[in-house]
């Protein structure tokens, strides 16, 4: 007599429902995984492009360098081939190039560290020697990360005006 019946079951369903129920909270779990990987790329290909935006700045004002007149760990700043004075430092939380911000907006800078070099080492304060090049460290905090950036600025041979600080 149960044979012949037709329908299902009340431990069917419940054994149905489960079964839905795992594979509904396997894929929302799946789902959440990827998000999370999504937004923690997002953010990495951000501080990319700032890092970036960073290089082309500071090479674009580097680059035009005709003398330094301050070569400290904390600022850098120079008279380029037109005349205009030009200073690089680092101040609330930005790092400014004559009061244009090189980060984003919503980064903010943690340390900034100038050094620079003569023939390949690094030159010592208060020496008047010809730079060609200026290293750079720049630490920035952009979302819940913090980001480190290294790189350098190759210029002609620079005689310094004034040097002043611990290099």
């Amino acid at each position: 007599m149960l044979n012949n019946q037709k329908g299902h079951t009340l431990s069917e369903l419940i054994v149905v429902v489960l079964l839905m129920s795992l594979v509904s909270i396997f894929a929302f779990q799946a789902y959440l995984y990827i998000h999370k990987r999504f937004i923690g790329w997002q953010q990495d290909h951000d501080a990319a492009l700032i890092i970036i935006r960073l290089a082309q700045g500071l090479d674009s004002y580097a680059g035009k360098a005709g003398r330094i007149m301050v070569a400290q760990p904390r600022e850098f700043s120079f008279i380029n081939t037109e005349g205009q004075s030009i200073s690089i430092k680092a101040q609330d939380h930005a790092l400014l190039a004559n009061g244009r911000n090189l980060l984003s907006n919503e980064t903010l800078l943690r340390e900034v560290i100038f050094e620079y070099f003569a023939h390949g080492k690094p030159c010592i304060a208060g020496e008047g020697g010809p730079i060609d090049c200026v290293g750079y460290t720049v630490v920035f905090l952009q979302g819940k990360k913090v980001y480190s950036c290294k790189g350098s600025v190759a210029l002609r041979r620079l005689h310094t005006f004034n040097t002043a600080g611990i290099l």
